[in-house]
């Protein structure tokens, strides 16, 4: 598994299939909101790349520029669609988690029993990779 440095730097590359097809490119990580540590990678999809798509980066392994997932090309581009408003609702959470059959553990889940992911600060521009 890379490392949340590693992960962190994934922004702006090509996410991969196990399928080996290309997904879309790597915009931003969703991270738990105590541990600071990736869950999620939104891969920008669509024809011209309107689109976010949550791809959880378990399983994730880095291969030179590109990043190969853990699930085919049609399973995370028929993952739910979320806001992208920064944080991710519980409903949001269980509906991306149930998609990919990953159960929470209690670690994921906190103390109140509720997910934590908001929307990490790195990014992609045109200039390259920010962090805010």
């Amino acid at each position: 598994m890379p490392t949340v440095d590693e992960i962190r730097e994934w922004a702006g590359r090509d996410a991969i299939g196990s399928d080996d097809s290309k997904i879309g490119k790597i915009d931003h990580l969703y991270v738990d909101r105590e541990t600071g540590e990736p869950t999620f990678a939104a891969i920008r999809t669509g024809l011209f790349g309107t689109n976010d798509t949550l791809v959880p980066v378990e399983g994730a392994q880095t291969h030179g520029d590109h990043v190969h997932v853990a699930w085919d090309k049609d399973k995370v581009k028929d993952a739910p669609n979320v806001e992208a408003d920064g944080e991710l609702s519980e409903t949001e959470e269980a509906k991306l988690y149930e998609h990919y059959g990953i159960v929470a553990s209690a670690e994921q889940e906190g103390a109140t029993g509720k997910r934590r992911l908001r929307k990490d600060v790195v990014t992609t521009t045109d200039q390259g990779t920010d962090r805010h």
